[in-house]
């Protein structure tokens, strides 16, 4: 199970629509559109392209693609980056 939450906030901090992300994964827009909604488990492969494109870290991914392992909300995800921005500046 996706947690497409955290994957559409992702997304969105990275300006990012699923016509932009499919160009830059080379997967279907169809293919990431079912990701999405849940209703698609990607391949490694897809899994591994689209970590990429979205620069996740190792724990961003586990969030992502085993949501049952570890759960976060869209706000969880927007106040992480914030936090992680600030310590960065």
């Amino acid at each position: 199970m996706i947690n497409q939450n955290f994957l559409k906030a992702k997304m969105l901090l990275a300006n990012l629509t699923v016509a932009d992300l499919a160009k830059k994964t080379n997967v279907a827009e169809y293919t990431l559109k079912r990701i999405l909604a849940n209703s698609y488990q990607p391949s490694t492969a897809i899994a591994r392209k689209i970590a990429y494109a979205l620069k996740l870290t190792d724990d961003e991914i586990i969030t992502v693609f085993f949501s049952e392992l570890k759960k976060m909300s869209f706000e969880e995800v927007l106040l992480k980056d914030q936090l992680k921005s600030r310590m960065t500046k």
